[in-house]
């Protein structure tokens, strides 16, 4: 059991240093990239909600 667990580790500590990590470039642009679509499907959601809550204001008269 306790030979399993070191194998675990060991194999996982292979692993970790065989990953290609990103730069800080493009940690940074994929970031940005995040924030900005979210921004833009924030509005595009409040406008959305506004007309349709418009759209039913006026139905329900």
């Amino acid at each position: 059991m306790f030979e399993k667990l070191i194998n675990f580790i060991r194999d996982s500590i292979n692993e970790v240093k065989r990953v290609t990590w990103p730069t800080r470039e493009q940690v940074i642009g994929g970031t940005l990239a995040v924030i900005l679509v979210s921004t833009v499907l924030v509005i595009y959601m409040w406008i959305a909600d506004l007309i349709i809550t418009r759209l039913l204001s006026l139905v329900m008269r």
